[in-house]
């Protein structure tokens, strides 16, 4: 077992791609966020893990066999201990956990991929009276902004992490400024709703590339008046001028402001089910 790097990359992908079918971002720090297992064939498993998530950290697996996956597992549980996480977790495809069996995991919560086929007769929509839109290319507002807005706007969701200065420049330095929107009141420009999308290139069975929104958040004072469904098909409209032939998203199937019922009046449907499992780990050790 060993770091990824750089070099590894299109074997990463295919195997992503044959195993897991799962997006893929390069980390900041390979040496410290990655391990890769190999065979006399190449790569047959790799880890990333992802965090902070709040006081958690977020690990991905890729494995052709059960035993690759567990002992890719085993790093990342040691190495989440020592970073003082509190607790492990891991998304996977609803029916593929077999191999979680007897390691300390439980199901934390239902996620779904919605996908909606092609971006073709986007239904219309509009801000409703008394805010504007804004996005970030426009340089209107400070960065602040958009990270305080997102973190506001999440801060009562399940397992909600906040995001700081470092960590939202970290995540959007190379996104387009363009496809990210947010909603103002128009009489004090308080904002109200924020959206982010990006176009993305991903191999699979649908049609590409694919325009992906990321995140759709109102903040609770402006709830129940049309905002997030205005923002997403803003988002829809902009993503099909750059670009994309289709849309997906994801959503916490047990969302308590049923996101998942305005994305159907929108086209989408579920197109994978996921679940996230975790594992309590011991603080104090390091």
């Amino acid at each position: 077992m060993r770091p990824a790097g750089p070099d590894d990359v299109p074997a990463l992908l295919e195997l992503l791609e044959a195993v897991e079918r799962k997006r893929f971002r390069p980390p900041d720090d390979w040496s410290a966020s990655t391990r890769v297992v190999e065979n006399e064939h190449g790569l047959s498993g790799f880890a990333l893990l992802r965090g902070p998530i709040g006081t958690g950290i977020q690990v991905s697996i890729a494995g052709t066999d059960i035993s690759v996956r567990r002992r890719l597992l085993s790093w990342a549980l040691a190495a989440a201990s020592e970073q003082r996480a509190s607790r492990l977790s891991l998304w996977l495809e609803k029916g593929r956990t077999e191999w979680l069996a007897g390691q300390g995991f439980h199901l934390a919560r239902p996620f779904w991929r919605m996908d909606r086929p092609d971006l073709e007769a986007v239904p219309e929509g509009r801000l409703p009276a008394g805010f504007r839109l804004i996005s970030r290319d426009q340089g209107l507002v400070g960065d602040e902004v958009w990270f305080q807005s997102r973190n506001a706007g999440f801060a009562d969701h399940w397992n909600f992490a906040a995001d700081s200065a470092e960590s939202f420049e970290r995540r959007r330095r190379d996104s387009d400024h363009w496809l990210q929107l947010l909603a103002l009141n128009a009489l004090n420009a308080h904002p109200a709703a924020v959206a982010f999308s990006s176009v993305i290139e991903l191999g699979d069975e649908r049609p590409q590339p694919v325009g992906y929104v990321e995140e759709v958040a109102t903040l609770p004072p402006f709830r129940r008046r049309g905002l997030a469904r205005a923002l997403t098909i803003e988002a829809l409209g902009r993503l099909r001028e750059r670009g994309a032939r289709s849309a997906s998203l994801n959503v916490d199937a047990l969302n308590p402001t049923q996101a998942y019922a305005l994305y159907r009046t929108l086209g989408f449907e579920v197109a994978r089910e996921y679940e996230v499992w975790e594992r309590a780990l011991d603080r104090t050790s390091s």
